[in-house]
């Protein structure tokens, strides 16, 4: 599995498949590319492969489909062909193929929707909005049998300075795992604790019969005094709030400072951190960055 080596301070961008293999057929069940010359496409299997460039794809809607079509893996099983592709080399965005293990650092990722009560004022006085923001968090620990698991994210994915809650908190946190991320499948989670000034919070999901029944997995964790320039960087995280996908880039930087004002929008906060290509989008913040292990 891909160990994750930082916690994204931002946010993360759609994951881009050059060409890949959805299944094929190994487990009794016809191909992809069999369906689809079933249902009328004219082509060799190479074109196929070459017409799926640029399509935004839901992995959760196409494994459904390929358990219609005879899959008889589970979600693991169908995500390490489904991402795989010359020679079980990954391609993402078009940079340098990276290993398919990156199907584990998926199901170590989570999409967070936080839901805040907040004082709105105009001209007309004070009133009471319901406000909504969207991020990503890493399984930290699990226990499937129980239903239990902590997960981490930035401390500003749970915070908004305008919330009525005393602690500036949401006490309506949900979380989504991968491939499982209609609003049937949310998750409640409760905030365990964390720090403004090193933007980090930590949630707990206790009893979850979702988490029961998945194929979620405990991030692997690396060291970051390891990482040196050049290192691929894989982010996974939940793009403007759309699911959870991933883009790949390279470490600029492997240690740099800066300051920054904090959520609370008062504090200045100064941070440590290391600086990527990897395209990075609004609504990633909390998600992992990954290595290519």
């Amino acid at each position: 599995m891909k160990k994750i080596v930082c916690l994204l301070l931002p946010v993360l961008l759609v994951l881009s498949l050059v060409s890949c293999t959805v299944f094929d057929g190994k487990r009794g069940g016809p191909s992809a590319y069999e369906v689809a010359v079933e249902n009328g496409y004219k082509g060799d299997e190479v074109s196929w492969l070459e017409s799926l460039k640029g399509k935004d794809l839901s992995l959760s809607e196409v494994y459904a489909a390929a358990r219609d079509a005879g899959f008889e893996g589970d979600l693991l099983d169908f995500l390490k062909e489904y991402l795989s592709y010359d020679d079980g080399d990954l391609v993402l965005s078009g940079v340098a193929p990276v290993s398919a293990g990156i199907s584990g650092s998926l199901l170590s990722s989570v999409s967070i929707t936080c839901t805040f009560d907040c004082l709105f004022r105009n001209w007309f006085g004070t009133s009471t909005q319901t406000k909504q923001q969207s991020g990503s968090g890493v399984i930290y620990r699990l226990d499937k049998e129980q239903g239990d698991a902590y997960i981490i994210t930035n401390y500003h994915v749970v915070y908004r300075s305008d919330s009525l809650t005393e602690n500036k908190i949401s006490d309506r946190v949900k979380v989504y795992l991968y491939g499982s991320e209609s609003e049937r499948y949310a998750i409640d989670a409760t905030y365990v604790g964390g720090s403004m000034n090193y933007d980090i919070a930590v949630l707990k999901i206790t009893g979850s019969e979702v988490l029961k029944r998945s194929s979620a997995l405990p991030v692997s964790v690396a060291d970051s005094n390891l990482i040196t320039v050049g290192d691929v960087a894989i982010a996974i995280g939940n793009p403007v709030g759309i699911g959870i996908s991933a883009t790949s880039g390279i470490v600029s930087v492997d240690s740099e400072s800066i300051q920054m004002q904090a959520c609370d929008n008062v504090s200045i906060v100064s941070y440590r951190l290391l600086r990527v290509d990897t395209a990075i989008n609004e609504g990633n913040s909390g998600g992992g960055l990954f290595d290519k292990d």
